[in-house]
C-alpha cells in the first residue's frame, strides 16, 4: 500500500516541478478495524518513483525511466521481461510452432498490455524488440538479421 502527494515546487528560475517528500511533508495514517488506538502509517512515494498499478509501473510524473538505474520503471520492467523470455526460449526445447505461440501468446501479450499507457521512445521499443528477436528468430528458423519488414511487415 502506498500513496503519492502531487504538489508543486517553484524553483528559483521559475521552473515548476513536482515537490519531493521533504519539500511538502504529509502523511496518512489509518486504523485497523477495532484497533482505533493503533495507527499504521501508509508509505508515501516520490512522484518520480514508479510503483506497480494494475500491471503497469507508472508514476505521477509520467516518466518511463529514472536517473538511478536501480529504480524499477515501466521500461526496465518490460526490458527485463523480454530478457527473461529470451533466456527461457534459448534454453528451451520448443519447436518452431511452440516458439511462435510463446512469442505471440506470451511475450507480445505481456509487453503489449501496458503499451497504451507508456511513452517509450522508438529506440527503447527497438531495444525491447531486439532482445526478443535474438532468441525468437533462430528458434523459428530465421537468421537473427533477417529484415524486420519481412518478419513483421513494413513500418
Amino acid at each position: 500500500c502506498f500513496w503519492y502527494l502531487i504538489s508543486w515546487w517553484w524553483e528559483t528560475d521559475r521552473k515548476v516541478t513536482m515537490a519531493k517528500i521533504n519539500q511538502s511533508e504529509a502523511e496518512i495514517k489509518m486504523t485497523q478495524g477495532y484497533k482505533i488506538q493503533e495507527k499504521a502509517t501508509i508509505r508515501r512515494e516520490e512522484c518520480d518513483i514508479a510503483q506497480r498499478t494494475l500491471g503497469c509501473w507508472l508514476n505521477p510524473a509520467g516518466k518511463m525511466t529514472h536517473e538511478d538505474p536501480e529504480v524499477r520503471t515501466e521500461y526496465t520492467v518490460r526490458l527485463s521481461q523480454a530478457q527473461a523470455w529470451a533466456t527461457a526460449i534459448i534454453n528451451s526445447n520448443l519447436n518452431r510452432k511452440e516458439t511462435y505461440m510463446a512469442y505471440h501468446g506470451v511475450l507480445q501479450t505481456k509487453i503489449g498490455y501496458a503499451l497504451a499507457v507508456t511513452t517509450f521512445t522508438e529506440p527503447q521499443l527497438r531495444k525491447i524488440q531486439r532482445t526478443a528477436d535474438v532468441a525468437y528468430r533462430p528458434k523459428i528458423g530465421l537468421n537473427r538479421n533477417f529484415p524486420n519488414a519481412v518478419v513483421q511487415g513494413p513500418t
